[in-house]
């Protein structure tokens, strides 16, 4: 480093002239740069100087050593100590700062409470009302809004597990208040709609009438309060036809009404009911009904039922003046009863009449009074477990007088003879094979020959073409026989049914031409014989449709043909074109 000397400045002319000793105490400083003659000249100068004649301390000669003399290396110096003083603060600071700024802050824990807890003086919705309180004791560290949403509620003892709606305001004195508003939906007994005492009277017949006033609180709707709002009324929850009243003082008041079947008082009652014998098989049955008060009497008496023979019946109805000028109703039941008022069927007979068909029959005795022949077709019997009315015709008898005779037809498997031993044949024709059986048990009151042919017997038949198989007695299809007969003692039913194993193929059709005037041949194989079939027979029978016609075969031929046997049917049809 380069040291510059201090340029010291050159005192005026006009003042004394001074030591060097009091030139150091001023601080002036030679202008020019100081010769080596001039600084021993200055430092004999001092030495001549009283003030500077004294001998230091050694102590401050010794320290004096370590003080520089040049004043650069003094800043320097002083510098230096700075920067390391510095620097040795620093490390100190980040030595004790750093870790307390590594780890992430963390809040203190939550500490706020609600204060003027206040519920609204009007219900928001039947059993709800709202409820705002003031947020207090929030920490610094805390967000207000996140405070309000973490802090819990408390109503009546229980904890509100909605969230609130956080509000967040400036007061005049610079506070910041935090309110919450919650709806409240349980516990809010004075938010739900009361009915008052609930009376009750007779409106109409069977019906009592329960009606109260209901008490709505402030802030709900009077009529959809009263519609939503149930009674407990004879153990049941109800909800009433509501209408709204105007009171004296302007306002509506909800009235609720409810209609319900109650006790023997607001029901009229039946007086003992008498009958007699009115008409065929009728019972009729009467009394009269015993009306509350405020009921008309002949609604009430259509509406009242009584039980009668253990059933529940509406009686038909009319008015009967009695001898103080007063109305009663009576009621009847014309009801079939005790068989001193029904015709009774004498012992039933039967017997076959027809195929399945068995005829009851028995007579009529009619009480007195009563219409015979309406009697007999209005009195049914009891048959094969049925209720059944029958066909009538009146029989004069000796003495003149007319009895009812009633007759009934009933399905009865007991006259339906069955069919056995049914048998297949062969094809009878094209299409159609013949089948046998035998009518086995007829009923001996039944002719033999009728019977057979009105019972049908019945056949499950494949349709498939491919198929050969015959199945008897199964579902489907009935028929009866095309022809009945005897065979020695037995009768023997025929039928003609078509069948897939007569009804040949026809394959190849050929066009050979004309063969005469006005004909021309067509000639096919055929195949798909049914096995032990008359092929010819069957051959013969082939029909051949034709432009809407219908050609039954000029004949059939049996061809030989490289130790093959084939069938061949010929057909001769009329055309035009063969002149």
């Amino acid at each position: 480093m380069t040291y510059h000397p201090i340029c010291k400045p050159i005192p005026p002319s006009s003042y004394p002239r001074r030591s060097s000793s009091s030139r150091s105490l001023t601080g002036a400083v030679s202008t020019t740069a100081p010769s080596r003659s001039s600084s021993v000249q200055s430092r004999e100068a001092g030495e001549r100087s009283p003030l500077l004649s004294k001998q230091l301390p050694e102590s401050n000669r010794s320290f004096d050593r370590w003080v520089p003399k040049d004043p650069n290396v003094l800043v320097f110096a002083v510098l230096f100590i700075v920067a390391v003083l510095v620097l040795f603060i620093f490390a100190v600071l980040r030595l004790f700062i750093t870790p307390f700024q590594s780890p992430p802050i963390t809040k203190s824990k939550l500490t706020s409470f609600w204060v003027d807890i206040t519920p609204d003086p009007m219900c928001s919705t039947i059993g709800a009302r709202q409820y705002t309180a003031t947020l207090s004791n929030v920490p610094e560290d805390w967000d207000n809004v996140e405070a309000c949403m973490k802090t819990r509620f408390y109503v009546h003892g229980k904890v509100v597990s909605t969230s609130p709606i956080c509000t967040v305001a400036s007061a005049l004195n610079s506070t910041t208040i935090v309110q919450g508003r919650w709806t409240i939906d349980f516990d809010q007994s004075d938010c739900v709609p009361v009915w008052s005492a609930i009376s009750s009277n007779c409106s109409s017949y069977g019906v009592r009438t329960y009606q109260a006033d209901l008490h709505v609180p402030p802030g709900l709707d009077t009529s959809s309060s009263c519609k939503a709002t149930p009674a407990i009324i004879q153990e049941r929850k109800l909800y009433p036809e509501c209408e709204l009243a105007r009171q004296d003082d302007g306002s509506f008041v909800a009235k609720g009404h409810w209609n319900f079947f109650d006790q023997s008082e607001c029901v009229p009652v039946w007086s003992a009911i008498s009958s007699h014998c009115s008409s065929y098989g009728v019972r009729t049955y009467q009394a009269d009904l015993h009306v509350p008060p405020g009921l008309d009497a002949l609604s009430s008496c259509k509406a009242t039922p009584a039980i009668i023979q253990e059933k529940k019946l509406y009686p038909e109805c009319e008015l009967a003046r009695q001898d103080d000028g007063t109305f009663v109703a009576k009621g009847h039941w014309n009801f079939f009863d005790q068989s001193e008022c029904v015709p009774v069927w004498s012992a039933i007979s039967s017997h076959c009449s027809s195929y399945g068909v068995r005829t009851y029959q028995a007579d009529l005795h009619v009480p007195p009074g009563l219409d015979t022949l309406s009697s007999c077709k209005a009195t049914p019997a009891i048959i094969q477990g049925k209720s059944l009315h029958p066909k009538c015709e009146l029989t004069q008898q000796d003495d003149g007088t007319l009895v009812a005779k009633g007759h009934w037809n009933i399905s009865d498997t007991s006259c339906a003879p069955q069919w056995v031993r049914v048998t297949p044949h062969s094809c009878y024709t094209y299409d159609q094979k013949r089948y046998t059986a035998v009518l086995d048990k007829i009923p001996h009151e039944m002719d033999p020959l009728k019977t057979c042919f009105e019972a049908p017997l019945q056949f499950f038949r494949d349709i498939s073409p491919l198929s050969r198989v015959y199945r008897a007695f199964s579902i489907n299809t009935f028929h009866k026989p095309d022809s009945c007969g005897w065979d020695e003692d037995q009768m023997v039913g025929t039928w003609y049914l078509e069948h897939s194993d007569c009804r040949p193929t026809l394959i190849s059709m050929q066009h050979y031409g004309c063969v005469g005037s006005g004909l021309q041949r067509f000639e096919s194989e055929v195949a798909d014989f049914g096995p032990h079939e008359d092929w010819y027979h069957l051959c013969i029978a082939i029909p051949y449709q034709w432009q809407g016609k219908t050609y039954l075969p000029l004949k059939c031929e049996s061809r030989e043909s490289w130790g093959k046997t084939r069938r061949y049917v010929l057909y001769n049809i009329p055309t035009d074109q063969c002149a």
